[in-house]
């Protein structure tokens, strides 16, 4: 059976692949429902990018971070890492890998904003910006950079002869690391109700 980037031109009951998901996504859909599936996921998806944003911008508009826990950055962050260590080992769909990604990314910008924020590198108690500060400002922007890059690189395609299925090592491994990452996510929350319980 002939491959088109790395699904099988046709599946088991003879209907088609749906080309232009398979080359920009690298997903391979071929009936109506499956179609269907994709664009929730993919909405899921674009919902999702902007999750943490109205938490990012009140943080910019009120000039702190005072009110996040950083052990709940941490954690959740550390979850959502697993989660994608997890969902590339057990070759899920490449909606839920991008996800994932997606998430580390915008914790690491969180995390990022909080130390901005919280330790104060980009200006000193008078407000002024000293050359070691700017120094700072250019090694965190260049962090961020490294990161998204690097974030997009591992969920970048590989093209394979025809997609494989994962070995049942992998399905075990994210088995484990998706029930780890659900525990840190549930736990995340206790230091973060705590704060605000302060």
């Amino acid at each position: 059976m002939s491959c088109y980037f790395g699904c099988r031109t046709e599946n088991e009951s003879g209907e088609s692949l749906i080309k232009f998901i398979a080359i920009y996504f690298t997903d391979c859909i071929y009936t109506n429902e499956e179609y269907i599936a994709f664009l929730i996921g993919m909405s899921s998806l674009f919902f999702w990018l902007f999750c943490q944003l109205p938490q990012f911008i009140h943080n910019i508009q009120v000039d702190s971070v005072d009110n996040l826990s950083l052990w709940f950055l941490v954690e959740w962050f550390a979850a959502d890492l697993i989660n994608l260590v997890g969902a590339i080992l057990s070759q899920q769909r490449s909606t839920q890998i991008w996800t994932a990604g997606l998430f580390v990314f915008m914790d690491m910008c969180m995390i990022l904003q909080y130390l901005f924020f919280k330790c104060n590198i980009f200006s000193d108690k008078s407000g002024r910006t000293t050359i070691q500060q700017t120094e700072n400002k250019n090694i965190l922007t260049k962090l961020i950079v490294v990161s998204s890059i690097s974030t997009v690189a591992s969920l970048s395609p590989v093209l394979v002869e025809c997609a494989t299925q994962p070995t049942q090592s992998q399905i075990y491994i994210g088995w484990i690391l998706g029930w780890i990452s659900a525990i840190l996510y549930l736990n995340s929350r206790i230091p973060q109700i705590l704060k605000n319980w302060r």
